[in-house]
C-alpha cells in the first residue's frame, strides 16, 4: 500500500487501509486537488483489484448531512463525465462524520462512502463491501442539537403550522416569538437532516 499520502490525507489513508484489509486491493496513483481550479474533485486514485483497476474520484468533507450529498454528487458526476470511461469510475465520499441520513442518501444515489469510524460502503459492478462500525456516542450527542426543547420547540411548532412552502426567517421570528438566533440555529439543524431547504 502506498503511504506517501498518509500524513496529508488521513481519510484517504484510512480508506485505503480499510479496502486493503477487506479485499487485499491497493489504492495507488493518488492525487489530491487534481487540476486545481477546474475540478471539483478533492482527490483521485486507482484501486487495483484482482479483477481490474478502477479509477476513483473522491469528495472529502469534515461533516456530511443529506444536503451535502446532493452538492458533492453534482461536483463528482461533473468530474466523472469528463473522464475517459465514466461507467468505470467509482465515486467515493470520505468524511470524518456521516449522518445517518447522509449514509442513506449516498446509498440511494449509488455513491460509495467511508468515515473515520471505519464504516465502509463500496459498490461497483459485482463488488459490494459493507462494513458498518459503531459510532462514538459522545460525538453524536455533542453534534446534534435537540430542536424539541424550549424556544427551539416554538420554532418547530411554528414551521409545522405555516401554510406555505417558502417563508422568510423574519416571518418565523415574528410568529414563534423567538430570537433570530434561535430561528437560524433551528433552521440550520433541520436543514442538515434534509427536513427544510434554504433558497
Amino acid at each position: 500500500m502506498n503511504h506517501e499520502f498518509h500524513l496529508s490525507e488521513p481519510l484517504i489513508s484510512a480508506f485505503a487501509q480499510a479496502v486493503h484489509d477487506a479485499t487485499g486491493s491497493t489504492l495507488s496513483a493518488v492525487e489530491t486537488n487534481p487540476m486545481a481550479g477546474s475540478s471539483k474533485a478533492d482527490a483521485i486514485g486507482l484501486l487495483d483489484t484482482p479483477d481490474e483497476t478502477w479509477p476513483l474520484v473522491f469528495a472529502i468533507k469534515k461533516d456530511v448531512y443529506p444536503r451535502d450529498v446532493r452538492d458533492a454528487m453534482w461536483d463528482l458526476q461533473g468530474y466523472q463525465s469528463r473522464m475517459d470511461d465514466p461507467s468505470e469510475v467509482v465515486l467515493v465520499m470520505l468524511a470524518e462524520h456521516l449522518s445517518k441520513g447522509a449514509r442513506e442518501e449516498l446509498r440511494s444515489r449509488g455513491l460509495s462512502y467511508f468515515d473515520s469510524s471505519g464504516t465502509l460502503f463500496l459498490k461497483h459492478r459485482k463488488w459490494l463491501i459493507n462494513i458498518a462500525k459503531a459510532k462514538s456516542t459522545t460525538r453524536e450527542t455533542s453534534r446534534e442539537l435537540d430542536v424539541f426543547k424550549g424556544a427551539r420547540e416554538n420554532v418547530v411548532h411554528t414551521l409545522l403550522c405555516m401554510d406555505r412552502d417558502w417563508f422568510h426567517g423574519h416571518d418565523v421570528v415574528d410568529m414563534s416569538k423567538t430570537s433570530g438566533y434561535t430561528v437560524s440555529t433551528v433552521l440550520q439543524e433541520l436543514e442538515k437532516f434534509g427536513w427544510v431547504e434554504s433558497q
